[in-house]
């Protein structure tokens, strides 16, 4: 039987095997996504291999330009710090890339061996190597943009790995080979002076010059590799404001990471460096190759990679530096030469004086020690544990309720709105059908009704509160956004409850025949807006496939903004449905929205956001 299902070229095994004949076995599923598994398997000689089998027949198309830019540049890759591609084979149904296996990701390493924090000297490694494979990416010119602990593998011998499930033995973590992955969103600059402004990474390790949608080149790789660093040591990232109130880039611009948590007085000074906010005035690469983590020791070669990192300093020139900071070479070789010996001074100071005895009291304090035990697992005393009332945990849950119903409508509203731009663009174009303009303009018209009704249930919500929450700042906050934003928005839309099929009650599904605008506390609410929010979907994918399909050239500005509209509706329809579904969504709503509207004209970003968040909450439009 499994012989059968292993030359059965519909299988992935079988697909495997008639790409690759008798190459690979042994094979075992060790992860998977929305639109790939991966395996693993042993070639002939034992070696281990990752197999990834993407289905390409239910993929979206949207996800197809990412992956063709992952395989290009990992086949060129030759680095051991960047994960290589073997081989690659590619049929009408599956695309198989062979891969290097490599065990975990340092995410999963941080939070399922260390308790949400690494050790200096592991950090210092792991950043030795990390720096080795953005030196060979750059010295091909390409710029990686998606740094992230989840973009780190992690691979193992298989003695060491041995040592880790049997006897836990973290130290084999300092042996292990840490590789750059995930190339999806890195790009090639045609030169060492060319600069590029698209969106694309992570937002929340994504250096300011992109949240700003300013003209970025390698400087932006060193500030993520700084908050990274940042998150292995400290468990959390830099600039973060979970009350939603204030935006990540007037975090980032004032600078005022806390680095109390980082002892290593080099680490601290180097982060720090890192995160500047001006890429002017952050650390270069040429700067952190000088620093006493990557000196070469003539003769201690007990680690090969100190040769590579050595040899490394070369491609960062003093041209590559000013391509990049547009500074005069004097008289940044000038600062640079300042800065370090304000920083040698500070450092010397520090150990030179009774400061330090202060610093080590302050760190072996009992009560900062137990402060700093956050990320660790608490120990278990009881095991029934007598529940106490948290007055300050409801007032949260309250507020959060609110939010949640704030997300919910302003998601649907600007829906309304990308659906109402959609409209004369897509009119006399190739995409226009004969109910195009009336099935749209019947959406708005539902999403505007039903925005309303949870703009009046929030305002319900308001005065049921105001006796415990008034006095919050938050709650006033809200209020305040709710009244200046979104009352001149809903104020004049009049709410149609019952039947309004009108004059779309002739089209053929029966979704359309009897579209109702229900109570917001009546049962079929919800259940109404899924199974349009729905169909929605379904029409909004059709125009973006016949948009591939009836243009074939992408240069023509206006079909790239018919398709940025499209995918922008879509997050916002899968957004929306995501929010009816899930319970208290306090989402990072004002982050969203910035990184939507900085990525507006990029088709290629916001499809890897839909791709994202269909994912993310398993999303099937079927």
């Amino acid at each position: 039987m499994n012989q059968l299902v292993n030359n059965n070229p519909t299988t992935d095994q079988g697909a495997i095997q008639a790409a690759f004949p008798g190459e690979y076995k042994n094979f075992a599923p060790i992860g998977r996504g929305s639109y790939a598994k991966v395996y693993r398997a042993e070639t002939e000689n034992g070696e281990l291999v990752a197999i990834k089998v993407i289905d390409l027949k239910n993929m979206q198309k949207e996800i197809i330009p990412y992956m063709q830019n992952e395989m290009k540049l990992l086949s060129e890759s030759d680095n051991k710090n960047v994960i290589k591609l073997f081989k690659s084979n590619q049929t009408n149904e599956k695309l198989i890339l062979v891969l290097e296996y490599c065990q975990i990701d340092v995410e999963f390493m941080v939070k399922r061996y260390f308790k949400g924090k690494l050790s200096d000297d592991l950090v210092i490694t792991i950043l030795r190597q990390l720096a080795n494979g953005l030196s060979y990416l750059h010295r091909n010119k390409i710029i990686h943009r998606d740094l992230k602990l989840e973009n780190f593998a992690v691979q193992l011998t298989q003695e060491d790995q041995d040592a880790l499930q049997n006897r836990n033995d973290l130290t084999v973590f300092d042996k292990a080979t840490y590789k750059l992955i995930d190339l999806g969103l890195a790009k090639k600059l045609g030169d060492l002076q060319a600069q590029t402004s698209t969106w694309a990474g992570t937002e929340l390790n994504m250096a300011p010059e992109i949240l700003n949608e300013q003209k970025y080149s390698f400087q932006a790789d060193m500030y993520s590799l700084g908050v990274c660093l940042y998150y292995m040591l400290v468990g959390k990232y830099p600039y973060f404001d979970p009350t939603n109130r204030t935006p990540l880039q007037d975090l980032i611009k004032k600078e005022n990471v806390d680095l109390n948590h980082i002892a290593n007085l080099q680490l601290r000074s180097l982060i720090q460096k890192m995160l500047k906010f001006d890429p002017k005035q952050r650390l270069t690469f040429q700067e952190l190759y000088q620093h006493e983590f990557f000196k070469y020791r003539e003769g201690d070669l007990a680690n090969p990679i100190d040769l590579e990192l050595n040899q490394n300093q070369g491609i960062y020139s003093q041209r590559l530096d000013e391509s990049v900071l547009e500074q005069n070479p004097i008289k940044r070789q000038s600062e640079i030469f300042q800065q370090e010996n304000e920083s040698k001074s500070q450092i010397q100071q520090v150990m030179n004086t009774e400061q330090q005895q202060q610093f080590n009291d302050f760190i072996n304090n009992p009560k900062i020690q137990e402060k700093n035990q956050e990320f660790q697992t608490p120990e278990v005393k009881n095991m029934f544990p007598t529940s106490k009332f948290d007055p300050q945990k409801k007032q949260n849950d309250q507020i959060m309720q609110l939010y949640h119903i704030r997300n919910q409508y302003i998601a649907i509203l600007k829906l309304a709105e990308y659906l109402e731009q959609i409209i004369p663009l897509v009119k006399n174009s190739k995409l226009d059908f004969l109910t195009m303009a009336q099935k749209f303009n019947m959406y708005i018209e539902y999403l505007r009704m039903v925005s309303k009704q949870l703009y009046l249930k929030l305002q319900q919500r308001f005065i049921f509160f105001q006796q415990s929450l008034g006095p919050y700042d938050r709650f006033q906050l809200l209020q305040k956004q709710v009244k200046q934003e979104d009352q001149p928005k809903l104020e004049k839309v009049y709410v149609r409850e019952g039947d309004s099929s009108g004059m779309i009650s002739w089209f053929k599904k029966s979704v359309f025949k009897q579209i109702q605008c229900e109570p917001h506390d009546s049962a079929n609410f919800n259940q109404q807006y899924q199974q349009n929010n729905i169909e929605l979907y379904k029409e909004l994918l059709k125009m973006l496939q016949d948009s591939f399909y009836k243009y074939t050239d992408d240069s023509d500005p206006k079909i790239k903004r018919i398709k940025c509209l499209i995918y922008l509706s879509m997050i916002n329809t899968a957004r929306s449905r995501v929010l009816f579904q899930v319970e208290l969504q306090n989402t990072d709503y004002k982050a969203e929205e910035l990184l939507l509207t900085k990525a507006r004209d990029e088709p290629d970003i916001l499809s890897e956001k839909v791709t994202a968040i269909l994912a993310q909450y398993n999303l099937q439009y079927i």
